[in-house]
């Protein structure tokens, strides 16, 4: 898996465990919150997702939302790597869909 750049402790994560322990700390840090599909794209072996996530920080108290893109690959159905993005459009070229000239 591999999180946005700007994000975080961003590197790039390898192996289940770590993705999981990934999505737990942001569960536990930013609350379970509602996320929302804004738009997708079905690439065949991969799919684009542009996400709205509704957060309800159990710390801070802090209620925001913010959108950002998963890129996953799965061939033969089963998930091999995800990509994150905040930017929409850097998410859009890297699957494809908008060329990297635009």
């Amino acid at each position: 898996m591999r999180p946005d750049p700007n994000f975080p402790e961003a590197g790039e994560l390898f192996g289940v465990s770590a993705v999981r322990r990934f999505f737990e700390d942001q569960r536990k840090f930013m609350g379970p919150g509602r996320v929302e599909i804004l738009e997708e794209h079905d690439l065949g072996e991969r799919c684009l997702m542009r996400i709205r996530q509704n957060v309800e920080a159990p710390a801070s108290g802090v209620r925001s939302s913010y959108d950002w893109s998963l890129l996953s690959t799965a061939p033969a159905g089963k998930i091999i790597r995800i990509e994150f993005f905040i930017d929409r459009e850097q998410a859009l070229k890297a699957a494809g869909v908008l060329r990297a000239d635009s």
